[in-house]
């Protein structure tokens, strides 16, 4: 079943969530960057910070299938966050995140949480490749 749902500062845009990526970056460069490449391999990407007091006031309620962010970024949603991984049922199910600048041991313990800084990139580039292989 594909989710699809209007975007919640344009109501003429819809989304779909099986080809959605979050972006969060707070450098404007970092997050056109990020989004250039993601939007090369034909993800959608839906740009946290268009309207970021309305956006990150609940990112979970825009369906996606990964959200990528920055430090800075998943320090203003970490109660989010963490509200996110305890009440998962099934913690593989989860949409994954993907921290960049984060040091060791500064993220949410959780199989879902990515530190995107301590991880080889061939290895996030070979799992992003993985899970839109249905593009």
């Amino acid at each position: 079943m594909t989710v699809c749902y209007s975007d919640p500062l344009d109501a003429s845009v819809t989304w779909e969530a099986s080809r959605t990526v979050q972006v969060g970056f707070i450098n404007e460069d970092d997050r056109k960057s990020m989004s250039d490449l993601l939007y090369r391999r034909r993800a959608l990407i839906f740009d946290l910070y268009r309207d970021p007091s309305v956006l990150l006031a609940n990112i979970f309620a825009y369906a996606c299938f990964l959200r990528i962010m920055d430090y800075a970024t998943y320090l203003r949603v970490e109660e989010q966050i963490r509200n996110y991984v305890e009440g998962a049922i099934d913690p593989l199910e989860l949409v994954p995140i993907i921290v960049y600048e984060a040091n060791r041991d500064q993220l949410c313990d959780h199989i879902a949480i990515i530190n995107g800084s301590t991880t080889h990139p061939r290895l996030i580039s070979s799992y992003y490749l993985e899970i839109t292989k249905g593009f």
